[in-house]
């Protein structure tokens, strides 16, 4: 097939980026464009833990890839193809014998495969740069070559950052990319949960004061849809923006979903949810170009896990809605 003119992305290796997650994030914005249809994403090769780790993604969300998602690195296109054993180009995944009895391949619906390894100055493979098509047949030699280029100039970001790399440096760094939200900076979920587990544990269930609060992005879905994506992952800086400003030193903030934030209000008082909202709504109010928000809030004293933390919280969510309505 013809794949899109790839002018836009020359540029790329002549531009100066601040660090190594502003470089990914512009190289993933550009191939979206450049690779309709995909998932395109930059993932860290855990090898000690054998955990293939998401530092950052962009395009078709049904393949459930965001930043912070980790899978079996043994059982990835990423580890078979930096490997050298599945190729970096695979058109029709099912006919390609590395790649076809991979799970993620019969469970996701993978057609099309494309990726190049990111190294290190002694040659090991610390990350993967690639893209998913459903369907087979989507990608093109054009293709290959380009975002091999772009993998090579993320590859020497990594190592401009890392003056005197070892391998443990390298990969302690990547992991900590792996739990922030790259667009906004704040945490990802997989961040935040060990932080709720920490206030979760020594304090022991019922104990804790500390609060969990959850915000919604009213009408997100529609800001995309008819501002453009650009548009919306604005929107998503000046949410984070005004939570963090709205909070103390000690309130912890993260991106847990598309359009999903939480806080962790350390130490929390009884009004302190109301207050907190109270300065957020003004915070957001001052900004023309900001959205509204859904709040809701639970109580770490009443959880048992993050996840019913943020369970909790969210069911709160959804009675106030309903109430306004």
């Amino acid at each position: 097939m013809e794949g899109p003119a790839t002018d836009s992305f020359d540029v790329l290796p002549g531009r100066s980026f601040r660090n190594f997650a502003e470089a990914a994030a512009s190289v993933l914005k550009t191939l979206e464009v450049q690779l309709p249809g995909s998932v395109v994403y930059l993932a860290h090769h855990d090898d000690a833990e054998n955990e293939l780790r998401i530092i950052d993604a962009r395009g078709d969300s049904s393949f459930g890839l965001r930043s912070g998602a980790v899978s079996p690195l043994d059982q990835s296109f990423s580890r078979l193809m930096a490997s050298e054993a599945g190729p970096r180009l695979a058109n029709r995944t099912a006919e390609v014998e590395a790649y076809r009895d991979l799970p993620v391949r019969t469970g996701g619906g993978i057609g099309s495969f494309l990726g190049v390894p990111l190294m290190t100055g002694d040659g090991q493979t610390v990350a993967s740069l690639c893209a998913l098509s459903h369907e087979p047949d989507s990608y093109t030699e054009e293709d290959l070559r380009m975002i091999g280029l772009m993998g090579r100039m993320l590859a020497v970001q990594l190592r401009n950052e890392q003056p005197e790399p070892s391998p443990e440096a390298v990969t302690g760094y990547l992991r900590e990319l792996t739990r922030t939200d790259p667009l906004t900076g704040v945490l990802n979920r997989r961040g935040l949960e060990p932080l709720i587990e920490r206030e979760l544990r020594p304090a022991g269930r019922g104990a804790s004061t500390t609060i969990l609060l959850t915000a919604d992005v009213n009408h997100f879905k529609r800001i995309n849809e008819e501002a453009g994506r650009d548009r919306g992952d604005r929107v998503l800086r000046i949410v984070a923006a005004a939570l963090g400003e709205a909070g103390r030193s000690t309130d912890i903030v993260a991106r847990i979903g598309p359009d999903e934030f939480a806080v962790l209000l350390v130490g929390g008082k009884g009004d302190q949810p109301t207050s907190y909202i109270e300065r957020v709504t003004g915070n957001l109010a001052e900004d023309e170009r900001a959205p509204t928000l859904s709040f809701g809030w639970s109580r770490l004293a009443t959880a048992t896990s993050p996840e019913h933390a943020i369970d909790l919280a969210n069911g709160l969510m959804m009675k106030r809605r309903a109430i306004r309505r």
